[in-house]
C-alpha cells in the first residue's frame, strides 16, 4: 500500500499534474486492473431526492447551479433509512478522461460515505456534523434522523470559520443551545478554531483521536469500497 496526500492543491490543473506525473512513475499504477474505484473529494456537488431525480437533466442542472460546464457528471445514491437520494458530482474532463483512458474507473465522491456515516451514527434531535478538510469544511445539518441540509464552506481565518458555520445553523433554524455539533476531520481539539467553537456552541463533541494515518484512510476507503459494491 503506498499513500500519497498532495497539500494545497486548489484546481484540477494541479490535480492533473500530479496525478500524470504519479500514473507515470509509479510502479503500483503502471499496472492494469480489471476495476478502479475512484474517490473524489471536491465541493462541487448538491443532492437531489429521489422523486425529483432524472439522470437525463443532469448535465444541464449541473452547469446552472453551479455554474461549470468542463466537469463529467456522475452522482451516487445515499440511503437516509427508508429514504433515498442522490449525491450529484462532478470531475474535471481531463482527469476523467485521463482515469478512463487508463482504466475501467467506478466513481464516487468522500460526502456520499460521510453522509451515510453521519446519518446511521445521528440520535435524535438536532445534530450538525463537521467535517474539517484541507482547505475547506463540510457540514451536514441532520433533524432526528433525516438529512436537513448539507453544504461546504471555505475559510481563510477563525472568525470567517465561525461566521460561516453560524449561518448555517441559523439558515436551517436550528437551534444553537439545544443541537449536539460532532467534529471529525483535520482539526486538532486544542486547537484556537475548536475553542472557538466551544465558546458559540454548547455541545461539541470530538469524535476523533488524532488525524488519521495512510493506513487508516486506506482501510477506511476499502471499507467505502467494499460497501459500494453490495
Amino acid at each position: 500500500m503506498e499513500y500519497f496526500e498532495w497539500l494545497n492543491v486548489s484546481d484540477w490543473n494541479k490535480t492533473i499534474t500530479n496525478l500524470t506525473s504519479l500514473i507515470n512513475e509509479n510502479e503500483l499504477l503502471k499496472l492494469n486492473y480489471p476495476k478502479v474505484q475512484v474517490f473524489v473529494q471536491s465541493p462541487h456537488t448538491f443532492i437531489i431526492p429521489e422523486n425529483l431525480f432524472s439522470e437525463k437533466s443532469l448535465n444541464n442542472l449541473y452547469e446552472q447551479y453551479l455554474g461549470i460546464d468542463s466537469h463529467t457528471v456522475q452522482f451516487s445514491a445515499i440511503f437516509d433509512g427508508s429514504d433515498k437520494a442522490y449525491l450529484v458530482f462532478g470531475i474535471d474532463k481531463e482527469v476523467a478522461q485521463l482515469l478512463n483512458t487508463k482504466w475501467n474507473v467506478q466513481w464516487s465522491h468522500s460526502s456520499k460515505f460521510y453522509l451515510e456515516n453521519c446519518l446511521n451514527s445521528t440520535k435524535e434531535g438536532q445534530q450538525v456534523h463537521l467535517n474539517f478538510r484541507t482547505n475547506y469544511f463540510e457540514v451536514a445539518a441532520i433533524n432526528n434522523g433525516k438529512l436537513q441540509a448539507h453544504n461546504y464552506f471555505e475559510f481563510s481565518s477563525t472568525e470567517e470559520f465561525i461566521f460561516n458555520l453560524l449561518s448555517f445553523i441559523r439558515q436551517i433554524g436550528f437551534d444553537v443551545e439545544e443541537l449536539n455539533l460532532q467534529v471529525t476531520g483535520k482539526v486538532l481539539k486544542t486547537a484556537a478554531i475548536y475553542k472557538l467553537m466551544e465558546k458559540y456552541i454548547p455541545n461539541v463533541h470530538y469524535n476523533q483521536d488524532e488525524d488519521p494515518s495512510g493506513e487508516a484512510l486506506f482501510e477506511e476507503l476499502t471499507q467505502a469500497a467494499n460497501y459500494e459494491n453490495r
